[in-house]
């Protein structure tokens, strides 16, 4: 595993990076990741990109301070060093990785206990609540008076999004230590709430109503399954990132203890959500499908007919109940 000060100087040694968020990016990967672009920025490397291969500037926009995170780049680039960003494998930063591959070196940061990169690119604290974490250490090792409001902002976001604000077990004392710490900035932590949990559309609003409404539940209900098709998207004029939250709205039922959400990415491909209480461990699920997460949340990639996926995830589900 890389130490802080190999990491330091394979990043600092780079005049051209590449940071690498996953696909269906969360407040984690896209602040993390920007967090680290703009620290970047500041100690004056000569290029640096930020990219992810599903749409990013949406929600999460109000991190990035006027920077595009892009979908892509022209195919013929390399760089001195690519980056990932709370990625557990490959596959997470979608075709991406090319990019991560080609550059003369590469490295990733991450929490995910199913990584599987080598470990000599790896800098993984599993312990951690969220990259977030792990990139405030990061920053305050490489050089602790750069780091401002708006790359703590990033960092504090990253943090609530994958604590769920708080709420998982992967919180710990050192989680609210760092939220102590960048509070010191003047981070204004309502808003950053406020943007990531209770700001909604009218579409959005439409779309969750009507996918919860048609909620199905499994096993004496301690299974929750809700499914986004292309047509809800067309219905509401949402998009899939207009699935986030609504799955911890279902997981939140009385007597459910795993949550699954299956939404249709294209056809016969489906992004698939798990969410679980206490000591169930939805991670063997993802990592069986070729994903991956935490104990209580993770996720994967399906490809084949809706009702075949649906019965993959409920017995895949039904296995760790």
């Amino acid at each position: 595993m890389l130490s802080l000060d190999e990491l330091k100087t394979r990043i600092y040694k780079a005049q051209s990076i590449i940071l690498i968020c996953h696909i269906s990016p969360d407040g984690d990967t896209i602040g993390s990741g920007l967090a680290l672009y703009k620290f970047l920025k500041k100690i004056g490397k000569e290029r640096v990109e930020i990219v992810c291969e599903d749409e990013a500037n949406g929600k999460l926009g109000f991190l990035s301070d006027g920077i595009e995170i892009k979908k892509d780049l022209d195919d013929v680039e390399t760089f001195d060093l690519a980056v990932g960003i709370d990625v557990a494998t490959a596959e997470r930063m979608g075709e991406l990785r090319r990019f991560y591959y080609r550059a003369k070196d590469r490295v990733v940061i991450d929490h995910h206990r199913t990584n599987d990169f080598p470990s000599n690119d790896l800098y993984l604290v599993a312990k951690s609540s969220s990259a977030a974490e792990i990139m405030y250490s990061i920053l305050m090792y490489f050089d602790k008076d750069v780091i401002d409001k708006s790359i703590a902002e990033c960092l504090y976001a990253g943090i609530l999004t994958d604590s769920g604000a708080f709420y998982f077990p992967s919180t710990t004392a050192n989680t609210h230590f760092v939220l102590g710490k960048l509070y010191e900035y003047g981070i204004d932590a309502n808003r950053i709430y406020f943007e990531l949990f209770k700001k909604i559309n009218k579409n959005v609003l439409s779309l969750h109503i009507s996918i919860l409404q048609k909620a199905v539940f499994e096993d004496n209900s301690q299974i929750a399954i809700l499914s986004f098709h292309e047509k809800d998207f067309k219905d509401t004029n949402t998009t899939i990132s207009d699935t986030e939250g609504c799955i911890n709205k279902i997981q939140d039922v009385e007597g459910v203890i795993i949550a699954i959400s299956i939404a249709e990415v294209a056809p016969n491909s489906y992004k698939v959500s798990f969410r679980s209480k206490g000591d169930h461990d939805v991670s063997v699920c993802a990592t069986r499908f070729g994903g991956g997460g935490h104990k209580n949340a993770a996720g994967c990639r399906l490809n084949g007919s809706y009702y075949d996926v649906y019965d993959k995830v409920l017995h895949a589900a039904e296995a760790v109940l």
